[in-house]
């Protein structure tokens, strides 16, 4: 008799063990979504399930029902599987797991050139930031560039800064100015806009000699 009630007590303890294990299973999968953990979990269940399996036909009723209970259990969660149950398709704790983030400048080109304006260097650009070398032998010279800029990605963004090194200054010969897109401006995923930067005098300080002078701009978005 003792024996029995020991026999029932220990596939109580493995029953309760297998609904802890698979909660714990179920949780690590719903938070990284990965075909590992649910493999894991169907290599942990069975293994359970056939620790818990009876060993004899020694047992008394009520342990036949609890089996018998357990067996009905495990054929509605492969129904549920194949319907989208425990192990089916869950969708992942985070939304955006796929999501893609790629806004970059895609393209400059040099649109109006006033007077002898001219470039000491080429301009050139990486991502976010490009860079200037520009010179202008008279008060009147100028020089404009537009540049495009695409997201690529699958988030939308929004413009946080546009800021030029060294920044422009009252006493400065030279500036350079930008236009077109603003601060707070939306790029939606897939949609491009423009960016027009202009090199030309500071007209308070237009009684100087010839002047060039190199910068970089900057611009950083942020998700919308």
């Amino acid at each position: 008799m003792k024996r029995d009630q020991k026999r029932i007590r220990n596939k109580r303890i493995k029953t309760t063990l297998l609904v802890i294990c698979t909660v714990f299973i179920v949780t690590l999968y719903a938070v990284f979504a990965q075909p590992l953990a649910y493999n894991m979990a169907i290599k942990i269940v069975h293994k359970i399930t056939d620790i818990v399996k009876p060993g004899d036909n020694n047992s008394d009723s009520d342990d036949k029902d609890n089996i018998s209970n357990n067996t009905e259990n495990k054929d509605n969660g492969s129904k549920d599987n194949s319907n989208g149950g425990i192990f089916g398709n869950i969708e992942p704790s985070n939304p955006n797991n796929n999501a893609k983030w790629n806004i970059s400048f895609t393209k400059v080109i040099k649109t109006e050139v006033r007077g002898s304006a001219k470039e000491i260097s080429r301009v050139s650009y990486n991502d976010l930031s490009a860079s200037f070398n520009v010179l202008l032998p008279k008060p009147s010279d100028s020089i404009s560039y537009e540049f495009t800029i695409s997201n690529k990605g699958t988030l939308d963004a929004k413009l946080d800064t546009i800021s030029v090194t060294p920044e422009n200054q009252e006493t400065d010969a030279i500036l350079y100015e930008t236009s077109g897109v603003e601060v707070g401006d939306v790029l939606n995923a897939g949609e491009s806009t423009t960016l027009i930067v202009t090199v030309s005098y500071n007209p308070k300080n237009e009684d100087i000699e010839p002047e060039g002078k190199a910068a970089k701009i900057y611009i950083n978005y942020s998700q919308k």
